[in-house]
């Protein structure tokens, strides 16, 4: 069974601090990693020792540190207690080896324990992904890890010498400070960057081949010439490689940088001119070791954050423009669905001359729940309907064409138009119905005039008789096609005159949020009252223009018109 050690940042409390790249431990063998540890800082602090021993000077970084809390940031919270052992028990057993004294030792113990501790614990309770990639990321890592931890180690550890009169205590803070702050920058670095995101270029490429062997010749010329001074040319092309690659180069070539020039001191010491101190020039080399290699991760993650942006704009605008491809593609697949629902309209008959009109009440689409249609039974009668589904769109389109057809097939089965919308409320209330609608169907005898017709709850016929006058038809009228079944419905009859013109419409034409219904009527039939001689098409196209269809659009909208002529006359 395995667990992974650095799953997060933070405790077990489910907040996840993930990193990529983590490390995955035996869940039985956790002292695996205190063995690590222990064994990583002790060479590392064997490394640092031997440094000043051979050069007589502070170390120009100190390796456990970097290694420390980088380890501390690469595992989950429950472990750091492995980490801190190891790293405390190295400590000890190396001052115990080069002779401290006991007060030291306990210091130095204490100071080395506590900077990882709080420069991890800063960095994990601000960063939730550590990516030193990312800006915000890379300056809580610099402030927790690189500032703050370093200089309470520095504090703590220097204070034991202080007590027992062996050393300055600002020198020792400085030294021990910056010494540890590079550490951390340069050692840290590289184990925290193969857990962000990925470089602009690969380093397993012909220009990352040329990177490292181009900054050791560079870097070794330098030393050369013993003039540490001009070290910061050197170092310039760290930032140079943040740009261009990113901050896993960063970290290789200012690793590559450090370790040559550690070594340059092993062997000829620190050259600076008799003016400057050497603790002071120490310093300096310190300073420029750190601020270079943070320069050259700020300069990465600055490229990568706008590589990111860029990234995230084009995908942005993919998605924009595939989102648009599909409204298009989806309105097109619904004009041409809703275009075939609705009827032609090539009813040709020598006594009855019919006109339509529809405005759907969403834009953009061509129909809703409204429908209309006029079709001749095998009676020899015309069939005659008008109806409203609730709502709107597509789903709205569907729920209309089904009852369309409905009507369509279940008229020639009718005794009457009455007995349609029994059998069509059955419909409604089944499967493959709506949830509320409203209808009117009639059926003209061309021979005789006779005119029957039934109403579901939708507004009432207007009759334009010959001579003008015009008369709502409000007979035959029952509750909308909703819930239980009502029984049997009224079909009312009369007689048409030829010359009459009939005007069905939906409740879209004369309602609105504005006003109520009976305005609506009232408009209708003022309107109505000047369409004497007016064709169907006429009629149709007038009633939409004057009844303010186009500004008031917040429903479908029908308007039919059927005139009732002499086949001899066409009037």
């Amino acid at each position: 069974m395995e667990e992974a050690v650095g799953v997060d940042l933070g405790d077990d409390s489910g907040h996840a601090h993930r990193l990529h790249g983590t490390w995955v431990w035996p869940r039985e063998r956790p002292w695996a990693l205190f063995v690590l540890t222990a064994a990583g800082y002790a060479a590392g602090s064997y490394l640092a020792l031997k440094l000043i021993a051979e050069s007589g000077l502070s170390s120009v970084f100190f390796i456990p540190a970097g290694l420390t809390v980088a380890f501390l940031l690469r595992t989950n919270r429950r472990y750091w207690w492995l980490v801190i052992a190891g790293a405390a028990v190295a400590e000890a057993a190396m001052d115990i080896w080069s002779g401290y004294s006991p007060l030291e030792i306990v210091f130095f113990v204490a100071g080395n324990a506590i900077e990882p501790l709080v420069g991890a614990a800063i960095v994990s309770a601000a960063v939730r992904s550590l990516d030193l990639t990312r800006l915000r990321d890379l300056w809580w890592f610099f402030l927790g890890a690189v500032v703050v931890g370093p200089a309470v180690g520095a504090a703590v550890g220097s204070f034991g010498p202080q007590l027992l009169g062996n050393g300055d205590f600002v020198d020792m803070f400085l030294q021990w400070w910056l010494g540890d702050a590079v550490s951390v920058v340069v050692i840290g670095s590289i184990i925290l960057v193969w857990g962000s995101g990925p470089d602009r270029r690969t380093l397993w490429s012909p220009h990352g081949a040329a990177l490292v062997p181009g900054t050791a010749l560079l870097t070794a010329g330098v030393l050369a010439q013993s003039e540490l001074r001009l070290l910061f040319l050197v170092l310039v092309g760290v930032a140079v490689a943040g740009v261009v690659f990113g901050t896993r180069a960063v970290a290789v070539a200012s690793l590559l940088i450090s370790v040559m020039v550690a070594s340059h001191l092993v062997r000829l010491g620190v050259d600076v001119s008799e003016e400057v101190d050497i603790g002071f020039a120490l310093v300096i080399l310190k300073l420029q070791l750190g601020v270079f290699t943070l320069a050259g991760l700020v300069v990465a993650a600055e490229s990568a954050e706008r590589d990111r942006a860029l990234i995230g704009e084009t995908e942005a605008r993919l998605y924009a423009l595939n989102a648009e491809i599909e409204r298009t593609t989806e309105r097109e697949v619904a004009i041409r669905l809703q275009t075939a629902l609705l009827p032609r309209m090539k009813l040709d008959h020598p006594s009855v001359d019919v006109a339509a009109r529809y405005e759907a009440g969403t834009e953009g689409l061509v129909a809703g729940g409204d429908w209309y249609d006029v079709f001749v039974l095998p009676n020899g009668r015309i069939g005659i309907t008008v109806g409203d589904v609730v709502g709107h769109g597509l789903e709205a389109a569907a729920s209309m064409g089904r009852l369309r057809t409905a009507v369509a097939a279940l008229a020639p089965h009718a005794r009457d138009p009455g007995e349609l919308l029994s059998f069509l409320h059955t419909f409604v209330n089944g499967p493959d119905g709506t949830s509320y609608a409203t209808a009117l169907y009639a059926e003209l005898d061309p021979d005789t005039g006779q005119f029957l017709f039934a109403s579901a709850g939708h507004p009432p016929i207007l009759l334009l008789s010959p001579d003008g006058r015009l008369h709502w038809l409000t007979d035959g009228l029952s509750p909308a096609l909703f819930g239980l079944p009502r029984g049997t419905r009224p079909t009312a009859r009369m007689r048409l005159d030829r010359g009459s013109m009939l005007i069905l419409y939906s409740d879209g034409l004369v309602e609105s949020r504005k006003q109520p219904i009976q305005v609506g009527l009232d408009r209708l039939h003022a309107h109505a009252s000047t369409l004497r001689e007016s064709t169907p098409m006429g009629v149709c196209d007038f009633l939409v223009s004057s009844m303010g269809v186009a500004d008031t659009r917040g429903d479908d909208v029908v308007v039919l018109a059927i005139r009732y002529e002499d086949p001899a006359t066409g009037r």
